[in-house]
């Protein structure tokens, strides 16, 4: 093998391997094509081959590189570098100790029928010092689910976590980019493998799962609209693909500029030159979002690769989901008021958005503030002196009417 390759930076050399392992994990040696696997490490294939003398070359050495990576997993994951039994025993017993001062809920573990709510609550107070509010309500809901079945089949009297309180003292402000850091963030997508991810949700405000569920068949360039009504969401045992939105308002239909539109049929263009180009290994599908051989993302990956192009090029460091409040803050400082936007983003009601976005309204506020104040400042105007009625002329004779005068009425000749 050339020497050449270990001269590369880390990253590099990251990305050759994982995308031979990607390969040669699913096409097996003899199937996997090399063209493929320059493709997904972004080199040219006489590039790779000017690495690795031969396919065999690359075979092996991607293997090494696996075998590397899982011994210094095991021993970055063993408590204890002693193969003594006694040793390892009196590690793994400090590491749960350490874990239990970490988890006071852990502390005392009781059965199911001597639940208290104050084992509930230390759990919520624990989870709320790295999660948010809303996810720790989640997790309290679905135990107080379990537990209300098993208070419904008499295992309990009663169900504890009705007890349970989790308090908000932080209130949400969203962490958004300005005009200028979404500009530098579209030229820094260009040579990135999300980039029409990050376009989709600057430009429209979607959710991760929403740009991940996108399909062409959903993208109608003649009417010159996109329908959002398919999502992806993550799990344990990887992406979960789902004929629904969050909410039934998310479900709604945007219309499409023309940049975005100039865009998308530039995107669906190239897609299918690089299916006829790869031709069987080619992983087709419906999806939007997809790398030049097909593979999609999971919504996971999505978020790691975002992050490390935050990091590469130097922007400040946000969530993917980020994006969404940026579009919508960036609409709101336009002009257009909280009932668009609410449709726009796909809320189930205006509360959802006045909440979130309540510092855009704050500073509506002040300038509202600022108009009224202005008025302390204006200089007074004199008003002008009403003009006394007019008399008639001296040579007009006038004739009162006895019968009239009550009423004001003169006859003037």
């Amino acid at each position: 093998m050339n020497e050449a390759f270990y001269a590369l930076e880390e990253e590099k050399q990251r990305a050759v391997f994982n995308a031979a392992m990607e390969v040669f994990s699913r096409w097996e040696y003899k199937r996997a094509s090399t063209d493929l696997i320059a493709a997904k490490a972004g080199v040219s294939k006489g590039l790779l081959f000017y690495y690795f003398h031969n396919k065999r070359a690359l075979y092996l050495e991607t293997f090494a590189y696996a075998q590397r990576l899982v011994s210094e997993f095991i021993r970055d994951a063993c408590p204890v570098q002693s193969d003594d039994f006694f040793d390892r025993l009196a590690g793994a017993s400090r590491e749960k100790m350490r874990l239990m001062d970490q988890s006071p809920f852990l502390e005392h573990p009781v059965t199911l029928d001597r639940v208290q709510p104050m084992h509930i609550q230390a759990y919520c107070n624990y989870k709320m010092q790295t999660l948010s509010p809303s996810t720790v309500k989640k997790h309290l809901s679905n135990i107080s689910s379990a537990l209300e079945v098993a208070r419904k089949n008499h295992v309990i009297a009663f169900n504890p976590a009705h007890d349970v309180t989790i308090r908000n003292d932080r209130r949400f402000v969203p962490n958004c980019y300005d005009e200028k850091q979404i500009a530098r963030l579209f030229q820094a997508a260009q040579k990135s493998k999300i980039e029409t991810e990050i376009i989709l949700a600057c430009t429209y405000g979607l959710r991760r799962s929403e740009v991940a569920g996108l399909t062409w068949s959903h993208v109608d360039f003649e009417k010159e609209t996109i329908l959002i009504s398919k999502t992806a969401v993550a799990s344990k045992g990887g992406t979960i693909y789902k004929d629904r939105t969050k909410t039934k308002k998310s479900c709604r239909m945007l219309p499409m500029s023309a940049a975005i539109k100039t865009y998308l049929q530039n995107l669906y263009n190239r897609q299918q030159q690089q299916r006829k180009s790869l031709g069987a290994h080619y992983e087709d599908s419906d999806f939007v979002c997809r790398q030049p051989d097909g593979h999609v993302f999971s919504v996971d990956a999505i978020t790691r690769h975002f992050h490390q192009l935050l990091k590469e090029n130097d922007l400040p460091m946000i969530r993917f989901h980020d994006l969404r409040h940026s579009a919508a803050t960036q609409l709101l400082a336009s002009g257009y008021n909280m009932k668009c936007v609410s449709e726009w983003l796909g809320h189930c009601d205006i509360h959802t958005t006045m909440n979130i976005y309540a510092h855009v309204t704050n500073q509506a506020k002040q300038s509202m503030a600022n108009c009224l104040g202005a008025l302390l400042e204006t200089e007074p105007v004199e008003e002008e002196k009403e003009k006394p009625a007019a008399q008639p002329p001296a040579n007009i004779k006038v004739i009162h009417f006895p019968q009239y005068e009550q009423q004001g009425r003169t006859r003037v000749e």
